[in-house]
């Protein structure tokens, strides 16, 4: 059996929405393993946002926190995932939510999926 790895990036916006949301923003393929790699999350608007980013784990069905109400200041950023590595198994789901919707924050993430030949 052989393994077949892609390199995927993350992009996400958030959404156009009054009120915070929790936004899933990768989600593990049911036939692989992925290895998230990097996260940077920056701060769009003209003032300053808190966001939590969240591994939800399928297979527990639950929630566990990278960050809780991170802040990020104005035209700042913060990096969730920099050195550490993060394996999510299939179903697995990358998770934000910014203090505010109105497309407060920008997400841009790397992962790689291992699928087994």
């Amino acid at each position: 059996m052989g393994l077949v790895q892609n390199f995927k990036n993350i992009t996400w916006q958030s959404e156009n929405v009054p009120t915070p949301v929790t936004e899933n923003v990768y989600v593990c393929p049911l036939t692989a393993t992925s290895i998230l790699i990097g996260c940077d999350i920056s701060n769009v608007t003209n003032s300053g946002v808190t966001v939590t980013v969240s591994l939800y784990d399928a297979s527990k069905r639950q929630a566990f926190n990278l960050v809780t109400n991170a802040p990020i200041a104005v035209g700042g950023s913060l990096q969730v995932i920099d050195k550490q590595k993060h394996v999510l198994e299939p179903g697995d789901i990358l998770q934000v939510t910014p203090d505010q919707g109105n497309s407060a924050v920008d997400l841009v993430g790397a992962c790689m999926e291992i699928y087994t030949a």
